[in-house]
C-alpha cells in the first residue's frame, strides 16, 4: 500500500507578523506566561481649545506619535471641549525607556485645505514607565512652543512590560481600540482628521500651518 504524507504549508508572513511575545517565568519556575509589550493610551478629552474658526467653533483631533508610530482619533465637530473617550495600543518591541516621549498634536479639521493645528503635547514616558499607569490632566503648548494653561487634555495610559509578572499593568478602558501599524488609523470608520507623512507631525499638508478653509 502506498503511503500518502500531507506537509503543512510554512506560515505566511502575515501570519508570523503578530505581536512581539516574550515568555516570562513565575517566581515559583513552573508557570510561563506570554506577554505583549505595549502602550495603551486612553484619549479622554480636552477642554478650552482655541477656536481658528470665523463662524463656527474649531473641529478637533488628536493624533499620537510614538516609535514611528502614528495613530489619530475621530473628529469632534464644532466643540472647543471635545471627549473622544477613544483608546488606543501602541506594540513596543524593544519596550519604552524612561526618557521616551509621547508626541500628542490636537488639530481642527479642514474639510478644504490644512488642518490647523490647536495645541502640542510631549508627553514624558517616565512615571508611567516605572510605575505601569499614569493619569494626565495637563496644558498643552502652542505651535510655537508657547505655554496655553487654559487648553488641558486629558490621558490615561497603561504599560504593559515582561519586568511585570503577569505581564499587564491593567487596561485602560474605552471604546475603541486600534493598534500600530506604522500608519494612522482611523477609529471612526474612516474619518478622522488627515495627517501627512508617517513620522513627522504632520496635519494634512506637511507641517502646522496656518492656511486653509476658515
Amino acid at each position: 500500500p502506498h503511503r500518502h504524507f500531507h506537509f503543512s504549508s510554512p506560515p505566511s508572513r502575515s501570519a508570523l507578523a503578530h505581536k512581539p511575545l516574550f515568555t516570562l517565568v513565575s517566581r515559583s519556575g513552573n508557570a510561563r506566561v506570554k506577554v505583549a509589550m505595549s502602550l495603551q493610551v486612553a484619549v479622554k478629552s480636552a477642554t478650552n481649545l482655541p477656536n481658528v474658526e470665523r463662524f463656527s467653533k474649531s473641529d478637533p483631533f488628536c493624533v499620537l506619535l510614538l516609535q514611528g508610530q502614528k495613530m489619530k482619533t475621530k473628529v469632534i465637530d464644532n466643540n472647543l471641549d471635545p471627549i473622544w473617550d477613544e483608546r488606543f495600543e501602541f506594540q513596543v518591541a524593544g519596550g519604552l525607556s524612561p526618557a521616551e516621549v509621547l508626541k500628542i498634536e490636537v488639530y481642527d479639521h479642514e474639510v478644504v485645505g490644512k488642518n490647523r493645528i490647536l495645541g502640542t503635547l510631549d508627553l514624558q514616558l517616565r512615571e508611567v514607565v516605572q510605575k505601569g499607569r499614569m493619569s494626565v490632566n495637563t496644558s498643552l503648548r502652542s505651535k510655537t512652543g508657547e505655554p496655553m494653561p487654559q487648553s488641558k487634555i486629558q490621558l490615561e495610559l497603561v504599560y504593559t512590560s515582561p519586568q511585570r509578572e503577569g505581564g499587564r499593568g491593567g487596561d485602560v478602558r474605552g471604546p475603541r481600540v486600534a493598534e500600530a501599524s506604522g500608519a494612522a488609523v482611523p477609529t471612526d470608520g474612516g474619518r478622522g482628521g488627515d495627517v501627512g507623512a508617517s513620522g513627522g507631525g504632520g496635519d494634512g499638508g506637511g507641517g502646522g500651518g496656518d492656511d486653509g478653509g476658515g
